[in-house]
């Protein structure tokens, strides 16, 4: 079956990224019950369902999204679509094998409360596989999130203590890149120091400075160069790779570093249950 169509406000390479750990879940959700919290675009949940998993139902707070999944997913039987908020998930206990939880906590106003609920639902041999982005690749010292519809995001210490507050079992792998897209990525998203204080500097200069002078230190600060983004590779891979080959994908899953785009991380409450899911992820890779 082929990937629906992405939406056109989005280029090639975001869709892509945002699409990689769904591409990678695809052999542990076979036959199993699935929860995705934050369906998104819907491409993600479209490839679980469309790929083996017994049944997924997916959950978004925006009913435009979870109508847009339903347009694209009419004819899978295997997919149930919710207005849902993540915080208080109408589900009995012990419902899903699997929980995808990717690129949501870093929205969520209460964290621990989403993941006490995901514990809740998750069956006992279940399986929480989460992904939010690395901080340490996005953010300096004390620097609030860019995004402004991220109310917090993770180190890896901090994100540890958190998913172990309610984990028994946890695993953390790293999202990356290919040379060229990892380094596109740390250079649109880090601020370099003197840019992100920059504004601090120029309300002073602003106050004190001469126009000539003001005009030339902010030269200076700037490199010359007007403020704005390196090469967005909006055109990147006009043709979508393979979502059933990951080996050829140019994100790919590897062991956790500090430079990591993306924390991925497996959540159980048994070893055992965390070994044999990256087992079936390398597979899949």
């Amino acid at each position: 079956m082929e990937l629906p169509s992405k939406p056109e406000h989005i280029n090639n390479l975001e869709f892509i990224r945002i699409l990689t750990p769904y591409v990678y879940t695809e052999q542990i959700v076979k036959d199993k019950s699935v929860l995705d919290i934050g369906c998104g675009f819907g491409h993600g949940t479209w490839l679980l369902a469309a790929n083996g998993a017994k049944q997924v139902v997916t959950i978004d707070l925006d009913k435009t999204k979870t109508l847009q999944v339903q347009g694209f997913c009419s004819n899978l039987k295997n997919i149930n679509t919710l207005v849902m908020d993540a915080q208080r998930l109408g589900f009995k206990d012990h419902s899903f094998q699997v929980i995808t939880c990717f690129e949501v906590i870093e929205h969520i106003p209460k964290p621990d409360v989403v993941l006490s609920e995901i514990r809740r639902l998750l069956k006992t041999d279940g399986v929480l596989l989460l992904t939010t982005p690395n901080r340490a690749m996005r953010l300096l010292p004390f620097q609030p999130p860019w995004n402004k519809e991220h109310l917090k995001e993770y180190t890896l210490r901090g994100l540890r203590k958190t998913l172990k507050n309610h984990f028994p079992s946890i695993e953390l792998l790293g999202i990356y890149g290919e040379p060229l897209l990892h380094k596109h990525y740390k250079d649109i998203w880090k601020q370099k120091p003197i840019h992100f204080y920059f504004h601090f500097v120029n309300l002073i200069i602003r106050r004190i400075m001469p126009t000539r002078v003001k005009g030339w230190i902010t030269n200076q600060l700037t490199g010359g160069k007007q403020k704005g983004s390196p090469i967005t590779f909006t055109d990147f891979l006009r043709e979508m790779p393979s979502v059933t080959d990951p080996e050829n994908w140019p994100f790919y899953l590897g062991y956790l570093g500090e430079d990591c785009l993306n924390f991925f991380c497996i959540c159980s409450f048994d070893d055992h249950v965390v070994q044999r899911s990256i087992s079936e992820i390398k597979r899949a890779a």
